[in-house]
């Protein structure tokens, strides 16, 4: 049987191991890491075997997602290796990208390398012309100096529609495309809620960037029962073009969650400013 002092030594030892092991995005609000297993391909030289994770289906809006890298040959885990990732969907004669939101190149503390990706698009979208191809370009530190990024592997991954859409658009005084996806809350629940948006700016058709320049209000709304609630709220940023706030819901029920988006330098207000996002409390 443990003494008292084993048995707190033990407890503090789990503590430390699961803060560890937890991770969260730069943002710090997203803990929904992934799970399932999407496919396995071998990288373009053949030394790397790669398996691509989600925590569920690949969905419209912003998705976690993660890759295990392991040498082909003898099936030992990756770590040293850096990872960049480049989302492509196919339009006929062009191609477009998605917005990424660059958690960094390394491995983190349980070997997978993590990313959050805002999938603008389905791939049964009418656009589309054979739906996305997710592309890891690898430097792997064994074959070539560190930042050569001298190997790459593509997966083709089916992205399923969601309706409502949980992301909305808006360009800014530059005339520049806008995305916002909603990360949390992922289940609405009845009372305050916490509200967290990741923002992207298209700087071209392959190129997006985390936006940091705005700040974003919110009016909750329920217009199937013509209510709302008194208040306004704002999100306020966390970081690595997170901006995260509460939100009352005062029911259970279909709500509407209207975005007004202003920058931060200037005051230049969207002039869509009406965007919304449909959730469901319960």
């Amino acid at each position: 049987m443990k003494t008292i002092g084993e048995i707190a030594i033990l407890a503090v030892l789990l503590s430390l191991n699961c803060a560890k092991n937890s991770a969260t995005g730069p943002g710090g609000g997203h803990t929904a890491w992934p799970t399932v297993s999407v496919g396995t391909t071998l990288s373009y030289s053949h030394h790397i075997q790669a398996e691509l994770l989600s925590k569920d289906s690949l969905r419209l809006g912003y998705d976690s997602i993660a890759v295990v890298l392991r040498d082909s040959a003898t099936g030992k885990v990756l770590t040293a290796a850096q990872v960049q990732w480049f989302p492509l969907m196919s339009m006929g004669m062009s191609q477009e990208s998605a917005p990424v939101d660059n958690y960094g190149n390394e491995a983190s503390a349980d070997s997978l390398f993590r990313n959050g990706i805002v999938f603008t698009m389905p791939s049964d979208s009418m656009m589309s012309n054979g739906g996305w191809l997710l592309r890891l370009r690898i430097d792997d530190s064994r074959y070539a100096a560190t930042g050569s990024f001298n190997d790459s592997v593509d997966f083709t991954v089916r992205v399923e529609d969601v309706s409502p859409s949980p992301i909305v658009w808006w360009k800014g005084q530059d005339s520049l495309s806008r995305v916002g996806a909603l990360l949390a809350p992922e289940s609405p629940r009845d009372g305050t809620d916490t509200l967290e948006l990741f923002i992207a700016r298209e700087a071209s058709a392959l190129s997006w960037v985390a936006d940091s320049s705005w700040t974003a209000t919110v009016v909750p709304t329920m217009p199937a029962m013509m209510m709302g609630t008194p208040d306004t709220f704002t999100l306020a940023a966390a970081g690595h073009a997170h901006y995260k706030g509460k939100v009352n819901f005062s029911m259970t029920g279909a709500w509407q969650l209207t975005f007004a988006f202003k920058q931060l330098t200037g005051g230049f207000v969207a002039a869509d400013s009406s965007q919304y996002i449909d959730v469901t409390v319960k």
